[in-house]
């Protein structure tokens, strides 16, 4: 209830919540798509993911550049809308897809990724500082309390939505051995690891709109974002 009362923190926690379950989606479809759609292995996953994350970490201090110069809200905005369409790019990239295509394309997402990675925690000590001015109270530890669970629910719903769309498109599961799977598979497979985040970080993208028109108001205690 007192979290709900602070809608600068909730607005910030469910858009973070729903870009973690974008990356839940796209992490627990990654080994489904190297192995059935890119007829990969292991190491295939492994690629992908060093792709994605080293991107991510060379591109923060960017980031933090872009944020000094426009402010954390609308640079978060726009590596938003940016991560929109790197995980909707995906989609093109099929089993025909030369590798350098697919491995440039998980780079850019990398590179905008960071943003969900850094922004969300730059913004977070603003709105709790804000709130204590505002109230009187110091509730930071309920506050990071409800953050951790929320972080650990965005990921949890990402892989419980990859699970539902491969059982409705008919997955045909298997233990060691890959088995040929069904064109409906193949495109639930694609749907999960590239449709679905972007989808997920577009409807965060309409609560990060308010979040910026919240927080730039006296009510949280004139943050300058």
């Amino acid at each position: 209830r007192q979290a709900a009362a602070c809608k600068p923190f909730l607005l910030l926690l469910v858009t973070y919540l729903l870009q973690l379950a974008g990356l839940g989606c796209f992490s627990g479809a990654l080994p489904y798509y190297a192995v059935h759609i890119r007829e990969g292995s292991g190491m295939t996953v492994t690629l992908l993911f060093v792709a994605l994350n080293v991107s991510a970490i060379v591109a923060m201090p960017l980031w933090v550049r872009i944020s000094r110069s426009v402010g954390k809200v609308r640079a978060y905005l726009a590596s938003s809308v940016l991560l929109v369409l790197a995980t909707g790019g995906l989609w093109f990239c099929d089993s025909e897809t030369p590798d350098a295509f697919l491995y440039t394309q998980v780079c850019l997402m990398g590179l905008v990724f960071a943003g969900q990675q850094l922004f969300p925690f730059a913004l977070l000590p603003d709105v709790l500082d804000a709130d204590a001015r505002a109230t009187g109270i110091h509730r930071q530890g309920m506050f990071t309390g409800l953050w951790t669970a929320g972080e650990k629910l965005g990921l949890a719903l990402g892989g419980l939505v990859t699970g539902a769309v491969l059982s409705w498109t008919s997955f045909v599961a298997s233990s060691g051995t890959v088995v040929a799977q069904p064109e409906s598979a193949l495109t639930g497979i694609r749907l999960a690891f590239a449709i679905l985040p972007s989808l997920l970080v577009t409807a965060s993208l309409l609560l990060l709109v308010r979040f910026r028109s919240v927080y730039e108001t006296p009510s949280t205690g004139k943050i300058t974002p």
